[in-house]
């Protein structure tokens, strides 16, 4: 009886109650304060944080100061770097190679020899070959690398040139098939026309020319190149435009504006186009390691690869490049050496 009293008395009290507790609307809900400073979410804190804030880490130091690596700049050299594996630790010959972008300049990574390695190790760990190692360290023909030694290894395949007396850049641009421009960049050259003695340059792309033992060369094998009068000897000279003294690897002929130029030997055209000084030049290969030169043309006959044959016409003389008046300048080698071109040249 008393549990029936009960619940009848609570009944009313329920209504009344839901008189008074009812669900917000919409509305009202908007009006409320913003709580954002106990829940926020992902946008909303990438929206209200600084942008600097992104980069730095606890305290505004830098990311950097809570890692073991350092983090690269943006102006550090651009070098091979080579990527350690687990085939590597176990001294797999194998490994992966990551290289950052090469720039026009070219720069060089250190490397330390570990027991074990080879330059042939070394050269596929930076995906490099032997060639470009072996030259970039000057090592000599046949010498071998020791634990603990220092190499440096350049970021691309090449060759590195030590100037020699009397080399000019033009000289090594055909002697390694590299183009002037390339040979300028990769070494930050200011002026290609003031290499120095001993200046290491080097040449991307290119490998180690072939020399050739080759025979004795006759004076009767060379034909005169052009009609004209000799206007300047094989030697020492004082150069007619910049005034220095300094080598002429060649003659001049002066044989006048649109004069015939004629191969001096029977060979293959190697160069035919405009090279630096030269202007625009033509390059034969007579086999054995002689080559001859026929510069300062007006216009170029023949093409590279071409076979020529002995007084075959293949070009016009002219004035290109550092010239003071239309002649051909004429020039023998032998293994990229200049001789002087009278003691093959047939007596006038």
């Amino acid at each position: 009886m008393m549990i029936e009293w009960a619940l009848v008395c609570s009944v009313p009290l329920v209504i009344l109650a839901s008189a008074y507790v009812r669900t917000p609307t919409l509305a009202e809900l908007s009006a409320l304060p913003s709580f954002s400073f106990l829940v926020a979410s992902e946008d909303d804190a990438a929206a209200e944080a600084p942008v600097e804030d992104a980069l730095g880490g606890p305290d505004g130091y830098p990311l950097a100061a809570f890692y073991e690596s350092e983090v690269l700049e943006r102006d550090e050299p651009v070098v091979a770097l080579p990527a350690a594996s687990a085939a590597e630790s176990r001294g797999a010959t194998k490994a992966t190679v990551s290289r950052r972008p090469v720039g026009a300049t070219i720069t060089y990574a250190r490397h330390e020899v570990r027991p074990g390695e080879s330059l042939w190790t070394i050269s596929r760990r930076y995906g490099l070959d032997v060639d470009s190692l072996h030259s970039a360290n000057r090592l000599k023909t046949g010498s071998k690398i020791q634990p603990g030694q220092s190499l440096r290894v350049p970021d691309r395949k090449g060759v590195l040139h030590v100037v020699r007396r009397n080399d000019t850049i033009e000289d090594i641009a055909l002697r390694y098939k590299v183009p002037i421009e390339t040979i300028v960049k990769a070494n930050s050259i200011a002026n290609a026309n003031q290499i120095r003695v001993k200046q290491e340059l080097f040449l991307p792309g290119a490998t180690p020319p072939k020399t050739s033992p080759g025979s004795r060369s006759r004076g009767a094998s060379y034909t005169m190149p052009a009609k004209g009068r000799l206007s300047s000897d094989y030697g020492w000279r004082k150069h007619p435009i910049s005034g220095r003294r300094q080598m002429h690897a060649g003659i001049d002929i002066a044989c006048g504006a649109g004069g015939s130029i004629v191969a001096a030997r029977g060979g293959r055209v190697t160069h035919a186009s405009r090279m630096g000084g030269y202007g625009k030049l033509v390059v034969i290969d007579h086999g054995n390691g002689y080559t001859t030169r026929y510069g300062h043309c007006s216009r170029i006959l023949v093409r590279v690869g071409q076979r020529v044959t002995q007084r075959q016409k293949i070009a016009l003389a002219g004035s290109t490049g550092n010239a003071n008046g239309p002649h051909l300048h004429f020039e023998v080698r032998r293994n990229g050496n200049p001789t002087d071109p009278l003691t093959v040249l047939p007596k006038r």
